[in-house]
C-alpha cells in the first residue's frame, strides 16, 4: 500500500529555497513565510522548508519565456553558487551533460548527491547519460537501462574513451512513442534481481508517463537506506503523496544544459 509523506523543498548547503510560482507571484512565493528546520548530513547543514502541494505544479515549470527568465533569475539571487556553473553550462561552452560527465539533475540536487554517495555502493539506473559517467566516479558498480541505440553507443563510446570498468550498459530499444505495453516491456523489467543504494528514474518519456511505473519498480529494489532520484519530478506530484519513502525532499532550482528552473525529487528508505 501506498503512503502519504510530508515533501520538503531543498537549495543548498545552508540555503533556503521556497516555491517558484509564475511571473506574478514568484517573488511573494520565493519570500513566502514557512515552517522550517535544520537537518546534517555529512557535517554540512541543509535549511528545510515544509511545504502544502501545489493545486498545478506545471505552472512551476512551464510559462512564457519571460516567466521563464524571471524564475532562473529569482533563483541565482537566491542561490548565487549556481551562477558560474550556469554560465559554463547553459552560455559559454554549448556542451551536454555527458560532455560534462554530471547529471541533468537540478545544481541543489547534484550538489547533495555528492555528499551522500559513497565508494560502496550500488546505483541502477532508467536512462544513461553524463549521469552514468558522475556516478561510475564515485560508487562501487553502476547498472544503466537505456532505450536509444544511437545513445547507446555515444555512452559506450564515452565510457571506453574514459576507461570506466564499473558500469553495465544494457540496450533495451522501446518505442516510446506507442508505449502500449509497457508494463511488460524489457526497459522496464532490465533491472537486475537485487537491491541498489541508489536507484535512478529518468530516461526517455513521451506522451504518456512511464516513469511512474518505473518508480513502482525502483521501490521494489532499493536498499533500506537508500534512495529513488526523480528527475523532472514537477512532472509527477503524484509520487510525492503516494510512496513507501520515509521522506521525500524536493531539490529544485536551475541545472546544467536547461533553459529553466527544474526539480529533482529524492525519496528515502
Amino acid at each position: 500500500m501506498f503512503s502519504v509523506r510530508r515533501r520538503e523543498r531543498i537549495g543548498g548547503p545552508g540555503q533556503f529555497v521556497h516555491g517558484v510560482g509564475g511571473a506574478q507571484s514568484g517573488l511573494d512565493g520565493l519570500l513566502a513565510k514557512s515552517k522550517e528546520t535544520q537537518i546534517n548530513h555529512n557535517n554540512r547543514t541543509w535549511r528545510v522548508g515544509t511545504y502544502p502541494a501545489r493545486r498545478n505544479p506545471e505552472q512551476t515549470m512551464n510559462g512564457t519565456v519571460p516567466q521563464k527568465i524571471g524564475r532562473i533569475l529569482t533563483d541565482l539571487v537566491l542561490h548565487p553558487q549556481y551562477i558560474p556553473r550556469c554560465l559554463n553550462h547553459n552560455v559559454i561552452n554549448g556542451k551536454t551533460p555527458l560532455d560534462l560527465e554530471i547529471p541533468w539533475f537540478s545544481y541543489a540536487a547534484i550538489d547533495f548527491l555528492k555528499t551522500f554517495l559513497k565508494p560502496g555502493m550500488t546505483v541502477c539506473e532508467y536512462g544513461s547519460g553524463g549521469s552514468t559517467l558522475f556516478f561510475a566516479k564515485q560508487v562501487r558498480s553502476v547498472f544503466s537501462i537505456e532505450d536509444n541505440p544511437k545513445w547507446y553507443e555515444l555512452v559506450t563510446t564515452r565510457l571506453k574513451q574514459k576507461s570506466v570498468g564499473n558500469v553495465t550498459l544494457k540496450l533495451c530499444p522501446f518505442d516510446f512513442k506507442n508505449p502500449i505495453g509497457f508494463e511488460n516491456s524489457e526497459y522496464l523489467h532490465a533491472m537486475p534481481d537485487e537491491r541498489f543504494d541508489v536507484i535512478v528514474v529518468d530516461g526517455s518519456e513521451e506522451w504518456k508517463q512511464v516513469r511512474p511505473v518505473c518508480f513502482q519498480k525502483a521501490e521494489a529494489r532499493v536498499k533500506p537506506g537508500g534512495i529513488i532520484v526523480v528527475d523532472d519530478s514537477w512532472r509527477y506530484p503524484g509520487l510525492r503523496e503516494h510512496n513507501e519513502a520515509k521522506r521525500v525532499k524536493v531539490f529544485q532550482s536551475v541545472g546544467p544544459c536547461r533553459p529553466g528552473v527544474t526539480s529533482t525529487d529524492i525519496f528515502f528508505y
